[in-house]
């Protein structure tokens, strides 16, 4: 995706209307998901969020576009939702955007460094910095509350009691990661770290079960070392393996695993689906989802009813064409597939 330079003046225009009518999405009724892509920075492609109504299959690719007249900006990530706002982290362009759930359309932006993910609460929006910190910021008004420093490019966040689990990949630091496979323990009553939890080499996606229980995804060195999940007892810090893995989603106390095998000789990916019971770890099922199947998955999510998300490039090593995500009941069963973006990443709601 390219850089973008700041636009300051689209931004103040986008931030400060004094109109308290939300506009309705262009081309399409209110969405049933949206879509984050990031596009892809070395081919000059910016991100986009596309919209997606299951009832009627239509799809607006570049939502945030045509709602707010801007770029998205350079490689933005999974974002989250609070209270009727999305909160979008964009990478490359050093900012998140607040978004107003409904319509896209922008609420507020924070200027922060090289963002990775965000995590909203009640009082606070929480930033992973890639280099190194976590950004504190009121959610109210988005100022800066305070910034700690958490250990070398922190990845994912997740909240469970009062502690927010920090995955602190050292991503960068390739072979070794030496100074990844760990856990920060940030407290958000204190806002403070107060310990970290070892797991495996170069942790990633992090997610909770009901139960408060963590499930990390430890991507390897993406050669020698595979990819692997691991439940973490928060309260022991014992982490258990559970099987090679690269991207995971939670329906209820299943947990769906996606494995991306790459054969670095020939190029070639095998990716298999399997189902775990999150709490044993035991193997529930193989082939969890019927064809098609994706052809190059990215990420995968449940809905609130079970239905399952695989987001997906069109084609083996293809970064430039449209991403396709493909949607499954909570079964596995195919239900439709939906051209969005250049390489989604995950969905909104």
């Amino acid at each position: 995706m390219r850089y973008l330079l700041p636009l300051f003046c689209l931004l103040m225009a986008a931030c400060s209307s004094s109109d308290d009518t939300p506009a309705p999405l262009p081309d399409a009724a209110p969405a049933s998901f949206y879509v984050i892509n990031q596009g892809s920075y070395y081919d000059g492609i910016d991100g986009s969020i596309s919209a997606v109504d299951t009832e009627t299959g239509a799809v607006v690719s570049d939502a945030f576009m045509a709602q707010n007249g801007v770029s998205i900006g350079g490689s933005p990530q999974a974002g989250c939702s609070y209270d009727g706002t999305f909160y979008v982290p964009a990478f490359e362009s050093n900012r998140v955007w607040a978004l107003n759930a409904e319509n896209l359309q922008v609420e507020g932006v924070v200027t922060t460094t090289l963002p990775t993910a965000v995590l909203a609460l009640q009082d606070y929006l929480l930033v992973t910095n890639n280099d190194g910190h976590l950004s504190v910021y009121n959610r109210s008004d988005l100022s800066l509350v305070k910034q700690i420093e958490v250990g070398s490019n922190p990845c994912n966040m997740v909240h469970v009691g009062d502690m927010v689990y920090v995955s602190i990949s050292d991503g960068y630091n390739y072979p070794t990661y030496e100074n990844g496979y760990r856990l920060a323990r940030f407290s958000v009553s204190d806002l403070t770290v107060v310990d970290y939890i070892e797991v495996g080499m170069n942790p990633g996606q992090l997610l909770a079960t009901t139960g408060g229980e963590l499930v990390v995804v430890c991507r390897g060195d993406y050669s020698m070392t595979p990819s692997r999940v691991y439940k973490v007892n928060p309260k022991t810090g014992a982490s258990t393996y559970i099987c090679d893995g690269s991207y995971i989603a939670l329906q209820g106390e299943t947990l769906l695993v996606i494995n991306a095998v790459t054969d670095w000789v020939t190029y070639e990916t095998v990716n298999t689906y399997e189902a775990y019971n999150a709490t044993t770890g035991n193997l529930l099922r193989t082939d969890i989802l019927e064809a098609p199947l994706p052809a190059m998955p990215i990420a995968i999510q449940c809905l609130p009813s079970g239905d399952i998300l695989v987001a997906s490039q069109l084609s083996l090593y293809d970064y430039t064409s449209p991403g396709i995500l493909y949607h499954y009941d909570a079964d596995g069963k195919f239900k439709a597939q939906y051209s969005v973006g250049v390489a989604p990443c995950g969905v909104i709601y």
